[in-house]
């Protein structure tokens, strides 16, 4: 049975404290997957073309009849949770594959992460980012001719927790 094919009803996952889980499944091709719950994967290292379900980590194509650019990833993922993944060192989207990445993605909740994939900025629907404890938001978005919206929609930010920051008061 194809991946793309297991699970197609699944609207909602949660994968809590999986401790010993080194590697995320391909989730990206769920057709009608919601609500993504990534919670205490202390052993997950990257978040890269195989959780899209566009290739492997080598990079390679995952094939199919599908090309990559017709390809729509998380078609339906309206909120993604993620936190306390300590040893989480890469996070990459994947624009330069070609297709279409999170285009009903709304709300991103993070707690104790290093930092939000660069990107992240360029999606054209997220609307809310609350996080806890988030070290660096670190968004490389390179402006050509024609100019980019960082965070075009965003109409929520909430942090907390930011001690880098300090106690600096507004006025």
């Amino acid at each position: 049975m194809s991946s793309n094919t297991a699970l197609p009803n699944l609207v909602k996952l949660e994968l809590i404290f999986c401790t010993e889980c080194s590697e995320l499944p391909a989730l990206g091709r769920r057709q009608n997957l919601e609500d993504l719950e990534l919670w205490g994967l202390g052993s997950v290292k990257r978040f890269g073309c195989e959780f899209y379900g566009l290739g492997s980590i080598d990079g390679t194509s995952t094939g199919g009849e599908d090309s990559v650019q017709s390809v729509v990833v998380f078609p339906k993922l309206d909120t993604l949770k993620i936190g306390n993944m300590k040893e989480l060192e890469e996070w990459h989207l994947p624009f330069r594959r070609g297709g279409e990445i999170f285009p009903k993605f709304r709300t991103l909740n993070v707690d104790n992460l290093m930092k939000l994939p660069p990107g992240l900025g360029k999606l054209k629907s997220l609307e809310e980012i609350s996080g806890l404890k988030l070290f660096q938001i670190d968004d490389n978005v390179t402006l050509s001719a024609q100019q980019v919206a960082v965070f075009p929609v965003l109409k929520k930010l909430t942090l907390l927790d930011m001690p880098e920051w300090g106690s600096r008061r507004m006025k």
